[in-house]
């Protein structure tokens, strides 16, 4: 990329001492290369653990199957989607890299919902859940990506996130609203779904993509694992979500048995997005300017 006229204003490129180095841990001493170490373990075996349970569910899945608790899925689904964009909003305006896996579990659990309605239904209800997914979700996943990376474009050069984005997604979580107390009011307790062994064994891909990334980068340094590190926090909160709402009967012990592993691993992948955001240098107008 070529380089602007000098001054204030003008862009200026990554150098190679603000980055790390692909064999650099994440901090000093023995306790952060043993830190690394663990977690490349834990994201790269649990990769690895993944494959026999992808192949042992998707012959195992029944393709249909009674969803339960249907209100209850479709209200906590929404409701996190809009606590992630007005999360993604506010970390927008205040031109903060923290809008990067905020953005980040925005995009995952919007796509994961449209995945979920499209995937699982047939006849007329897949036509309706074909719309709402393009219609609702791509935009809010479009929209999402596009801040995530025009936010690590200012690793390298000044400027600011896109002003604009925090308008449409608050509106865009203000819509939403009315769509929560409607599925609250009028989604039935339970209704046969579809293509079940497509939905879940679907999901855990996603699953085995994020952690085998996350690893990817952790083990490159490179800063895209807060977006890899985001996207494994958040597709493993919506796989516990629908596993443990959608399940009854003896399926619930199993479901909240799996849960008591994605979220901690969730918790961990979101602290490791947070951490590695806090690193990346401040590009904004204003830090240089300050800058001597």
């Amino acid at each position: 990329m070529a380089a602007g006229p000098a001054g204030p204003g003008a862009t200026q490129p990554l150098q190679a001492d603000d980055r790390p180095s692909p064999d650099e841990p994440a901090g000093h001493g023995v306790g952060a290369l043993r830190s690394r170490s663990i977690l490349l373990l834990v994201y790269w075996g649990g990769a690895i653990a993944l494959i026999p349970w992808i192949a042992l569910l998707y012959r195992t899945q029944p393709a249909n199957a009674a969803v339960y608790h249907l209100a209850v899925l479709r209200v906590g689904a929404s409701t996190f989607m809009v606590i992630g964009m007005v999360a993604t909003a506010y970390w927008c305006s205040r031109n903060s890299h923290l809008v990067v896996p905020a953005a980040t579990f925005t995009a995952t659990v919007a796509f994961m919902g449209a995945w979920f309605g499209i995937v699982t239904t047939s006849g007329a209800r897949f036509m309706l859940a074909l719309a709402f997914g393009l219609g609702l979700h791509l935009p809010v996943v479009v929209v999402c990506i596009w801040t995530v990376r025009r936010q690590r474009w200012r690793l390298g050069m000044v400027g600011g996130s896109p002003t604009h984005v925090p308008v449409f997604l608050t509106i865009g979580a203000v819509a939403f609203v009315p769509l929560i107390i409607l599925a609250a009011l009028g989604a039935p307790s339970s209704h046969a779904a579809h293509h079940l062994g497509l939905m879940w064994t679907g999901l855990d891909v996603f699953e085995l993509f994020g952690m085998a990334l996350t690893g990817w980068c952790l083990w490159r340094r490179l800063p895209s694992l807060a977006v890899a590190a985001a996207l494994t926090g958040s597709l493993m909160l919506c796989d516990a979500w629908y596993d443990v709402v959608t399940t009854a009967g003896r399926a619930e012990g199993m479901s909240l048995t799996m849960a008591g592993l994605e979220i901690p691993l969730a918790v961990l992948s979101f602290a490791v997005a947070r951490a590695e955001v806090l690193r990346w240098p401040d590009r904004s107008p204003s830090a240089s300017l300050a800058a001597p």
